[in-house]
């Protein structure tokens, strides 16, 4: 008996989590809908896993990932009563206090400041965040742009054009920018069955997924599809998303002899996984991104994809050999490449078996925790607060130690 209690003694402290917990706080401007958000509830997530005590600071109330992150057991805590930055800078600190974070993280570049000052304030280390090309965040902040980068004492980027765009900015320290790529659940994107036929003549379905608003340019994507349509007929869309543009999208879509049977507009869904499970091609005409969710999740459904270059597009899809990068605007070449794909179902396959293949190399979601408690070891190392970094890094020994243990057994 003395020997099996000492035996379940030791493997309890093998996959008990580890004792000096490190406490990290997320500060985020939403948990609605978007790519940014849905990033922030997996980077939650992967801290929880990691063994890391995380909260949630969120400067507005509802949305889809608040739902998810409170069943993660951590329950965001609301800090924006007030509507001006100066009034509820004091709500956070005040919550923060009680937590005592070793690191603070801000999800939107919107909330750099208030990580960067609570965290001068707390003395932890601050981490703030920028989704997007540098000169719309400028853009959108054109009075406090250089601080949202120059305050916290580092930057993590979701795009490797971002990356290089804050490191020649001379806001910020190249040294202090780090790039951590999006992470996709692949769970939610199950393996196509290869061995099933399509009955002839079935329709091609083509998908686009986002905001209705200018910059996504969906107007490209139905010229396109009109276009394709008069030498492909069995040629489809589907547009997934809401937002100002959907009155003119569907009145251009009329105008274009685009009818019922040959576009969809879908709204706002929360199945955006299982329509691009039944589609056939992912087609994105946007102007301005970083790295977008929607293109990593179509390539994670085997969906060969048709891009402009905004953002990491081009990379993400020319790295994966996953499809076609066309310029701008350029309805013609879009339409090429839909008609392509379209005749051929073999290149279809061969294209989407890639961009999954890549995903799954390169954008896992449960890569996620590794490589930010690699980055916060990072940002501690160069910031003021040195011990901050012999706390990250005792904690990262620690995990390495219990999981090496439990791998083991």
């Amino acid at each position: 008996m003395l020997n099996l209690s000492l035996k379940s003694r030791g493997d309890r402290a093998r996959t008990q989590p580890v004792r000096e917990q490190l406490r990290v706080a997320i500060v985020t401007a939403s948990l609605g809908i978007s790519g940014a958000e849905k990033q922030a509830f997996y980077i939650v997530r992967a801290l929880a896993e990691a063994g890391v005590a995380v909260r949630v600071y969120n400067l507005s109330r509802g949305g889809k990932y608040e739902v998810e992150v409170r069943r993660l057991q951590v329950e965001p805590e609301w800090i924006g009563r007030w509507p001006h930055p100066v009034l509820r800078l004091p709500l956070l600190v005040t919550a923060l206090q009680s937590f005592r974070p070793n690191v603070i993280q801000s999800i939107h570049a919107y909330t750099n400041l208030y990580s960067a000052i609570a965290g001068k304030m707390l003395h932890a280390v601050s981490i703030g965040g920028l989704r997007g090309d540098l000169s719309v965040c400028l853009d959108s902040h054109p009075w406090c742009g250089k601080y949202l980068m120059g305050w916290p004492d580092g930057i993590v980027v979701n795009s490797k054009k971002a990356l290089e765009e804050a490191k020649r900015s001379g806001l910020v320290n190249p040294a202090r920018v780090h790039f951590l790529p999006n992470g996709i659940d692949l769970s939610c994107f199950p393996l196509r069955d290869e061995d099933d036929e399509e009955p002839a003549g079935t329709s091609c379905n083509c998908v686009t997924v986002g905001r209705l608003i200018s910059s996504k340019r969906v107007d490209v994507f139905l010229r396109a599809l009109a276009a394709a349509r008069s030498r492909e007929s069995t040629l489809t869309g589907t547009i997934i998303g809401y937002g100002q543009e959907m009155k003119p999208l569907q009145k251009l879509a009329a105008e274009l002899q685009l009818g019922s049977d040959h576009v969809r507009f879908t709204g706002y869904s929360e199945d955006v996984t299982n329509v691009l499970g039944k589609s056939s091609v992912f087609v994105f005409c946007s102007e301005s991104e970083g790295t977008p969710n929607v293109i990593l999740e179509a390539m994670a459904a085997s969906l060969p994809v048709i891009t402009t270059p905004a953002g990491d597009s081009a990379d993400l899809v020319q790295e994966a050999a996953a499809g076609y990068v066309v310029q701008f605007g350029n309805v013609d070449s879009i339409a090429d490449a839909m008609v392509r794909l379209a005749r051929s179902r073999t290149l279809r396959r061969e294209l989407g078996a890639a961009g999954r293949d890549y995903v799954e190399r390169n954008h896992a979601a449960s890569d996620v925790g590794a490589r930010l408690l690699e980055i916060y070891s990072e940002v501690a190392r160069g910031s003021v607060y040195g011990r901050q970094s012999d706390r990250i890094e005792r904690f990262r020994n620690a995990r390495r130690t219990t999981v090496a243990s439990g791998a083991g057994n």
